[in-house]
C-alpha cells in the first residue's frame, strides 16, 4: 500500500514530485534519528549531531528569510498607505 493510498490523498504526492513510499517495503530505508545518538557503528558516529546541525542551519536561514520577507511586505504596505 502506498502512503498516498493510506492517507487517501490521491496522486497529490506524485503531482508535486514527492516520494510516495510503499509502506510495507520502503519503510526499511527510513532512519530513526534517535537511534543515531547511541550508535557504536563507526560509520555513523557523530552523525546525530551532524544531521541536527545541518537542519538547524536550514531552519535558521528560513527564519531569517521569513523575517526579511515580512519586513519587506510591511515596508511596501506602509508606502502604499495614503497620507
Amino acid at each position: 500500500m502506498l502512503l498516498s493510498d493510506y492517507l487517501k490523498i490521491g496522486e497529490s504526492l506524485e503531482n508535486i514530485g514527492v516520494f510516495d513510499p510503499i509502506l510495507d517495503k520502503d519503510n526499511a530505508f527510513f532512519i530513526n534519528i534517535q537511534r543515531l545518538k547511541e550508535t557504536t557503528t563507526p560509520e555513523f558516529e557523530g552523525s546525530y549531531d551532524r544531521i541536527n546541525d545541518f537542519f538547524r542551519k536550514i531552519i535558521k536561514k528560513m527564519l531569517i528569510f521569513t523575517h526579511i520577507t515580512k519586513c519587506a511586505i510591511l515596508t511596501v504596505q506602509k508606502k502604499e498607505e495614503p497620507l
